[in-house]
């Protein structure tokens, strides 16, 4: 525990002495984010064995883009993140989805190195890239700590995909206006790159094959603001065909795809400010050569609560993936569901601090494990 506390105080120093320097001007506009998150998980019952285990995150970004010259409208945009603890789901839980969605060994320290240049309402960017920043991505849903609600199991699972923790080289086009967002992106696939222990070029520049991914959002619009958001979109995987019995997410034939639907909705705005949200995940892969075939997720959300001391934000939500035949392997039932139901909150303190308690019910972890009972406490310090 000294150790966290030590490395919080550091960054804590690092980042204001950091933020101070941020400038917009005439010749550009820096910008400069930082966090740590502290999770603490507690499996109180089932899963694996009882226990508890704290994860840490570390992470600063820092963008520059150009308003004027040459390099007009480009920018540039670092992001380096650290990872420590043991993995509650991998000890404790035993889940497939993944109770905390900082759970995950970064052994890169640079997580994003981008380029983009932006041409009217089209963009390109290029470098090593988070997907999920860009894809397959609910904005209510991210209210929620279990990664499921982040991502789809059902992509995760089954490809090696570039998002947290570790990341891939990629590109993208974008078009974007207020109403509708089309973009295509295509990217590194490579299952070496998602366990090496330090940076090989080689893992990362399409030896192996691709992942291409196009996604459309369309946005409800009320006085400017947006009141709604539906995405629809696809992936296809192209591989070399090989098979290894401990990777789930191995190449099992040389072309995959899937599919998937995300919507966001604001329900009611409330005579007070709050809004009540509400966010639908749907995703589905052929059965004969996933590891998992169909997602389903559903939430509600709070937002927007002002009475001081009390949440400002609390969610309810439900995920559930079903898991097939892992090849040449015994570790999950065929057909079984594993389902959470998640209870959140976000509680401001102070200026840069929110604490979110946080209870998850997990049914059939890996379809094989006692249904379990989670607790965790996050303890988010954001400087931006």
């Amino acid at each position: 525990m000294k150790t966290y506390l030590a490395a919080v105080l550091v960054m804590i120093s690092a980042l204001n002495c950091l933020a101070q320097n941020e400038e917009e001007n005439e010749q550009g506009n820096l910008d400069l984010r930082g966090s740590i998150i502290l999770d603490h998980v507690n499996n109180l019952s089932g899963g694996i064995k009882n226990g508890s285990s704290m994860l840490t995150l570390f992470d600063l970004s820092l963008s520059y883009s150009f308003n004027n010259g040459l390099l007009k409208n480009t920018s540039f945009h670092t992001h380096i993140l650290k990872t420590a603890g043991n993995s509650a789901s991998e000890n404790l839980i035993g889940d497939i989805q993944i109770a905390s969605n900082i759970d995950g060994y970064a052994s890169h320290f640079v997580y994003e190195l981008l380029i983009k240049q932006k041409i009217a309402d089209f963009s390109i960017t290029a470098g090593m890239h988070d997907l999920n920043s860009d894809f397959m991505a609910s904005e209510f849903a991210g209210d929620f700590i279990n990664s499921s609600f982040g991502i789809s199991p059902v992509v995760t699972l089954n490809v090696p995909v570039s998002v947290f923790p570790i990341t891939t080289f990629g590109g993208l086009l974008t078009y974007d206006n207020e109403a509708l967002n089309i973009k295509t992106g295509f990217y590194n696939l490579n299952h070496d790159y998602v366990y090496e222990e330090s940076f090989n070029a080689e893992n990362h520049f399409f030896q192996h094959g691709f992942l291409s991914v196009t996604e459309i959002a369309y946005r409800i619009l009320n006085d400017k603001s947006i009141k709604g958001e539906y995405k629809i979109g696809g992936y296809l995987k192209q591989c070399d065909h090989h098979q290894h019995e401990s990777l789930p997410n191995d190449c099992i034939e040389e072309l995959n795809y899937g599919f998937y639907f995300i919507g966001d909705q604001t329900i009611k705005e409330l005579s007070g400010g709050q809004h009540l949200s509400a966010f639908v995940q749907l995703n589905f892969a052929p059965q004969h050569a996933n590891f998992a075939t169909e997602y389903y997720g559903a939430g509600l959300s709070l937002r927007e609560l002002s009475t001081k001391w009390l949440p400002d934000q609390i969610g309810l939500a439900i995920g559930t993936v079903k898991l097939n035949h892992l090849l040449n392997s015994g570790i999950v039932k065929r057909d079984k569901f594993e389902t959470v139901v998640e209870l959140t909150a976000q509680i401001p303190v102070f200026n840069y601090f929110t604490i979110q308690p946080d209870f998850q019910y997990i049914i059939n972890p890996s379809g094989i494990y006692n249904n379990s009972f989670t607790g965790l406490i996050r303890l988010i310090m954001e400087l931006h």
